[in-house]
């Protein structure tokens, strides 16, 4: 056991995955870290699979999230949809490929949004329509708290004036469910 697994933590972390680097001081991998191990020195073997980046942030009273990809510098083929509160200090960000644009990251400041349902959204590859219109859902803001979303949708509409969408989903268990009733029917 403890060749295999001195052997196969030596490749990961000479060769970690695409986008990702050796080690990632983030509570959710030590977690996966630990299991990861645990399942080894119990007899079945497990590759480390950091899964979808995640990482969410507060200091003082401004806070942050980041779900999947979204580097410092946009590399070809992946395009960005960005709206920013002037006023405030809140901001989304989605980065998307523009061959299909299909979302790869998710960057929210000052806006909460459930890390579950932008993880369900990367896995499956939804595309950039699917995703703004049924944005809504993922808003984990208190429910008297106002809502942007519509406004990024206005900077997608703006961009793209040919392809008109219509926020669809609210905040709220209701658009929770909903926007994954949607994604179903989508398959």
């Amino acid at each position: 056991v403890e060749l295999h697994l001195h052997h196969r933590h030596h490749d990961q972390l000479r060769q970690p995955q695409p986008g990702r680097r050796p080690v990632e001081p983030l509570w959710y991998t030590g977690r996966i870290m630990g299991q990861t191990v645990a399942r080894t020195l119990c007899g079945e073997p497990k590759a480390y699979d950091p899964g979808i980046w995640f990482n969410s942030a507060k200091f003082f009273d401004l806070e942050w999230q980041v779900y999947g990809a979204i580097p410092a510098a946009l590399p070809e083929g992946i395009g960005t949809l960005y709206w920013q509160d002037r006023a405030k200090d809140r901001a989304i960000r989605i980065n998307y490929r523009e061959s299909d644009r299909v979302v790869t990251g998710f960057n929210v400041m000052g806006i909460r949004y459930r890390h579950e349902l932008c993880h369900e959204w990367l896995r499956d590859e939804r595309p950039l329509d699917f995703v703004l219109e049924n944005l809504g859902a993922a808003n984990f803001d208190p429910e008297l708290y106002q809502q942007h979303e519509a406004q990024l949708l206005a900077v997608y509409n703006e961009r793209f004036p040919d392809e008109k969408l219509k926020l669809r989903r609210r905040r709220g268990l209701r658009a929770l469910f909903s926007a994954r009733d949607a994604a179903r029917a989508l398959g």
